[in-house]
């Protein structure tokens, strides 16, 4: 299962990720946005944007890191 948290920036997802956790046995914190960091940190860089999230690949890496960690780990990602 995967709890998806969304919203602008500063609103408290990670916060509220950490608590969500806590209240879901055997359940793991995962931030989609080390996979925009990720892409941000190849050189020479991508093409410019004001918002890695518009990178083609940003969505479908999400997702496919998601899939494998969860057919890893089991359980619940937040």
């Amino acid at each position: 299962m995967i709890v998806w948290l969304n919203g602008t920036h500063g609103a408290g997802k990670t916060t509220t990720s950490a608590l969500v956790q806590e209240l879901i046995p055997d359940s793991r914190v995962f931030d989609a946005e080390k996979v925009g960091e990720t892409l941000m940190d190849i050189a020479p860089g991508l093409p410019a944007t004001d918002n890695f999230q518009h990178w083609p690949p940003w969505r479908p890496l999400v997702v496919e890191t998601a899939r494998r960690v969860l057919d890893y780990t089991g359980g619940t990602l937040v």
